[in-house]
């Protein structure tokens, strides 16, 4: 789904195990507002970014974590 971000229009995709999940607005808001507003936050990031991809895998939990 594509959000319109300012001046910027995001296009939003989630994938889990390989599978696309369809997003309604709200969750794209929410998505794109978190990632963007997290990644340009960070020292070094260019203002003029073209994609961010951020990919998540869980874990096993190991005794030192705990």
């Amino acid at each position: 789904m594509k959000q319109c971000f300012g001046v910027m229009l995001l296009d939003v995709k989630l994938f889990v195990d390989g599978e696309e999940i369809d997003l309604s607005e709200f969750v794209v808001k929410i998505l794109s507002g978190a990632l963007v507003g997290a990644v340009t936050s960070l020292r070094g990031i260019k203002g003029d970014w073209k994609e961010i991809e951020v990919k998540v895998t869980k874990t096993e939990r190991t005794s030192e974590a705990e």
